[in-house]
């Protein structure tokens, strides 16, 4: 017995020193590349750029990037400079919030938005919150009030989270709602106390909401995450999260949805092949030289190839897979695990692992990781969507007998067939900050 495990572990040592050696650098660079992120690839590709003579840029692409940072250049220095200097200088550039915003707004707003959505940008000031009513902004746009109400709130929920908000209560207010915290006691805390919460006690907020100085305090905590100056949550940022671009954009085309590759993060590359056979016909250590660029060249076009089709064919399926989530919200939500993914892709889990590790996608619904939609659930409904029909039930009971937790998991069994514990919702419903049926109903009588 002791013989046979030995003999298994050596076999199983000479399997794993095989598949190292086999890991060539080719396939190492297709690893690193695909889990990088699109700050991370950006830096990688410009980096390989100045390294490898060979590498260009396809000539329509430059010719778009060319002409924004002339633009720039131009207003900023004048004509004088050259060329090479303003490529220089575009590629340092990095896009203000104004730009963050005008991009999500020309993806995501309808053609007969796009003026109203301007118009909100213009008026945000600099902490990303507005100062004017919409009926003015209608009077000046000539149309009716609730179309610029209508565009404001789909601002408020691009990136960051809460921008065109009236004031820093509404904009905390979005940004819970986004990560499905509509109900709790971080809500009511900033419903009733936000204005004078700082003047408060720990034992006078204790008091008025009816919570344990431990829920208090959690509660506070999580505020405290969040931006009640939106802009701050652009500007806060560190470089290598400020200027992360979406892999993946998708749009709702009628009926149905496309999956557009966001081209900024993946640029177009081309090897002068021209340059190439020149340097080939010079001594043999130019020969050698030139070879070994125009071997990198090729494995860096084939792993950001590799890359952006193995991520467009993840989107792909985690767009069939949760088609109700881009329909209807976060309440429609299912299940979903990296194996499942990666068995209808045909690659290994791991693959998948990578794949998703810090990638984000824009939706019409705002700005997400790929990894949130791999989430564990219940009978077909993800944890996060059973968290939010938990919040949207305590949000319209009747404030006078709030539901208990084991109302709720009747309801969810009744309504949804969702079999889930009393305890279980209890877990959940504190995952949220919700005060239990007893403390809601007493706050509701301390605060007619």
């Amino acid at each position: 017995m002791e013989d046979s495990l030995q003999m298994s572990q050596q076999q199983q040592q000479k399997q794993e020193q095989k598949q190292q050696l086999k890991m060539t650098p080719k396939m190492r660079m297709a690893m690193d590349v695909l889990q990088m992120n699109s700050m991370e690839l950006r830096n990688f590709i410009q980096k390989k750029m100045e390294e490898n003579p060979l590498l260009e840029r396809e000539k329509e692409f430059m010719q778009n990037e060319r002409s924004e940072a002339y633009i720039r250049d131009t207003a900023a220095h004048g004509d004088g400079e050259g060329e090479r200097e303003k490529f220089k200088k575009f590629m340092a550039y990095q896009p203000n919030l104004l730009e963050h915003m005008e991009k999500q707004i020309m993806e995501f707003l309808r053609p007969s938005e796009m003026k109203i959505g301007k118009m909100i940008l213009r008026k945000l000031n600099n902490r990303g919150l507005l100062s004017i009513e919409c009926d003015e902004m209608a009077a000046e746009l000539g149309i009716g009030e609730e179309k610029v109400e209508e565009v404001r709130q789909k601002i408020m929920r691009m990136d960051p989270a809460g921008m065109a908000a009236f004031s820093p209560r509404e904009a905390l207010e979005i940004q819970l709602e986004k990560l499905g915290e509509e109900e709790g006691l971080a809500v009511e805390l900033l419903k009733k106390n936000y204005e004078n919460i700082e003047n408060k006690t720990l034992d006078q907020l204790c008091s008025s909401l009816e919570a344990e100085k431990e829920e208090i305090k959690s509660a506070l905590e999580r505020l405290k995450q969040l931006y009640p100056h939106p802009a701050e949550n652009f500007s806060g940022r560190s470089n290598s999260t400020k200027y992360l671009e979406p892999d993946i954009i998708i749009k709702k085309a009628g009926e149905d949805f496309i999956i557009q590759h966001n081209e900024r993060v993946t640029p177009p590359l081309k090897i002068n092949r021209e340059y190439y056979r020149k340097l080939k016909k010079h001594d043999e250590e130019t020969a050698e030289y030139i070879q070994d660029k125009m071997q990198s060249a090729l494995w860096l076009q084939r792993a950001i190839e590799q890359r952006r089709m193995t991520v467009e064919k993840i989107a792909k399926q985690i767009l069939a897979y949760q088609q109700e989530f881009f329909n209807k919200g976060i309440k429609y939500l299912k299940p979903l695990t990296m194996r499942e993914i990666a068995e209808e892709v045909d690659v290994h889990h791991s693959t998948v692992s990578r794949a998703v590790k810090d990638k984000l996608i824009q939706t019409e619904r705002g700005l997400y990781e790929l990894k949130f939609f791999f989430a564990q659930g219940v009978k077909g409904v993800a944890t996060p969507a059973i968290k939010a029909l938990i919040s949207s039930y305590i949000k319209d009971e009747d404030k006078s007998t709030p539901l208990s937790d084991k109302k709720i998991a009747e309801k969810l069994a009744q309504e949804e067939s969702i079999e889930i514990s009393r305890r279980t919702v209890a877990k959940y419903r504190k995952s949220l900050e919700i005060p239990s049926s007893k403390k809601r109903k007493n706050w509701q009588h301390s605060h007619p």
